[in-house]
């Protein structure tokens, strides 16, 4: 794993750093228990919920094994410290912090597009698309599609397929995170103000706009996250 800025990492990420260097500094050894979701979490100030990721993270890396109604043990074949790394990078999917890293680069630049190319009707359906939770709730399937088709219809605006393919690919690796974001309040709502406030600009053609709204919009979900 590449050592990135503790202040930029998720929660559960800071977890899954921390294991990862105990292993290497020999702190914790195959076959040693770990402490329970419950214990972590407390000991660490964190939601379970974060110590529940990072575990299930690290579970699925093959460095903790969970042995049902005995706990939560370190893998006993994890080998030397260059094992453990190769491990922990090669099997470990992106995560959600890293994901988020990648939609900062792209999708600012695919609003300023938009708002420079966007046809009449595609302008008029990014505006009809940010106004879809007006006057109503929506649960979270039906805020994830309508946040899918919102950012859909701005990179496809674009008009640039190369873009467009980017950004979908992360949005279907972004869908199998856990939580979903659309679980949290926070940044739903916040969603919602800043939806509005970007397809404004889009529909105004005003590129530095959008472009600096949309970097503030994904900021905005990596702090609440």
């Amino acid at each position: 794993m590449a050592q990135r800025n503790p202040e930029r990492l998720l929660a559960y990420e800071r977890i899954v750093e921390q294991i990862k260097n105990q292993l290497l500094a020999g702190e914790l050894r195959p076959g040693d228990r770990l402490p329970t979701i419950v214990e972590r979490a407390a000991e660490l100030r964190l939601s379970q919920g974060s110590v529940r990721e990072a575990y299930r993270a690290l579970e699925h890396m093959g460095v903790l094994v969970v042995a049902q109604g005995r706990g939560t043990f370190v893998a006993e074949d994890l080998g030397s410290n260059d094992d453990i790394l190769k491990r922990m990078q090669l099997q470990g999917g992106p995560t959600r912090a890293q994901l988020l890293e990648a939609r900062r680069l792209l999708e600012p630049h695919a609003a300023a597009l938009a708002a420079a190319r966007a046809t009449k009707a595609e302008r008029q359906a990014i505006l009809e698309s940010s106004q879809a939770e007006d006057g109503r709730t929506l649960d979270v399937t039906e805020w994830t599609a309508h946040i899918m088709r919102f950012h859909h219809l701005i990179v496809l605006a674009a008009h640039n397929p190369v873009i467009a393919q980017m950004v979908t690919a992360i949005y279907e690796l972004f869908e199998k995170t856990e939580p979903h974001p659309a679980e949290n309040p926070v940044v739903r709502e916040k969603g919602k103000h800043f939806h509005r406030l970007i397809a404004l600009a889009i529909a105004e053609g005003d590129a530095s706009a959008a472009e600096s709204l949309m970097y503030q919009h994904i900021e905005s979900v990596e702090k609440i996250l």
